[in-house]
């Protein structure tokens, strides 16, 4: 399910807000224009636009001088190849299939090691509208316990950044190609952050907030989502960072 975000004062709790159950929400789908080019949208994933397509994977990575396939920016322009007879190459050995929920974070370029706790939610009225609340526990990051294990899709941690430890305070910081490890148990996955963003929250529309709720919901490649208030004084913006996981 979708998620939205809900104000709430600069030193009280984070909470995370999820869309009212039984609200129909209608996606786009990917137009790709006449000369075969496609503007890379919120939460796409190379591999997801080239299933798309129908084109393989290797066919639109070269067509677009793309060396990091994890990289791609919203609003980037991609040609698309025509459908290619080669055969893809074969996939690398993947980390073992994660088992447990993620117990520990670790950001080198930003000094971070925190553990992770499950973070669960809960319906409440808010505004005369039924939500889904999610709770962000104190010192320490919390793992969306409806997102996906790691290595299954779109694992979603969140943290506080000015209270409680100040959990993500120097997320702003962190830029695109930094690595970030995430350990599930014994399983270690390592990670690439590929975008970071500064997403308006307060005051703005349902469109808006609904759009930036996007980046939480599930994906089929394997990725890490993180995600807090900006800036540090106040809560008016949603800072997202979204790395890929690579081998």
């Amino acid at each position: 399910m979708p998620a939205l975000f809900v104000r709430r004062h600069p030193y009280r709790p984070l909470w995370l807000t999820l869309i009212a159950l039984g609200m129909l929400l209608f996606l786009a789908a990917r137009p790709a224009s006449s000369d075969g080019a496609y503007v890379v949208q919120a939460g796409d994933t190379l591999s997801g636009i080239a299933a798309h397509f129908g084109v393989h994977l290797d066919d639109l990575a070269q067509a677009n001088g793309l060396v990091n396939r994890n990289l791609i920016m919203v609003g980037q322009t991609l040609r698309i190849p025509d459908g290619g007879a080669a055969a893809p190459a074969p996939a690398p050995a993947a980390p073992p299939t994660a088992t447990a929920p993620p117990t520990r974070l670790v950001i080198p370029a930003i000094g971070l090691n925190t553990p992770v706790t499950a973070s669960s939610s809960y319906m409440a009225w808010i505004g005369g509208q039924l939500v889904r609340q999610q709770y962000v526990p104190p010192y320490s990051a919390g793992w969306h316990n409806d997102t996906s294990l790691p290595g299954q899709g779109n694992t979603v941690l969140s943290g506080h950044h000015n209270i409680y430890g100040r959990v993500f305070g120097s997320l702003v910081n962190l830029g695109v190609g930094a690595p970030i490890t995430l350990w599930s148990g014994n399983v270690e996955r390592h990670y690439v952050v590929t975008q970071r963003l500064i997403l308006p929250e307060e005051g703005m529309p349902l469109a808006t907030r609904l759009a930036n709720a996007r980046w939480m919901e599930p994906t089929s490649d394997s990725r890490l989502t993180l995600v807090t208030c900006w800036p540090a004084w106040t809560n008016t913006h949603r800072l997202v960072v979204v790395a890929m996981e690579v081998e």
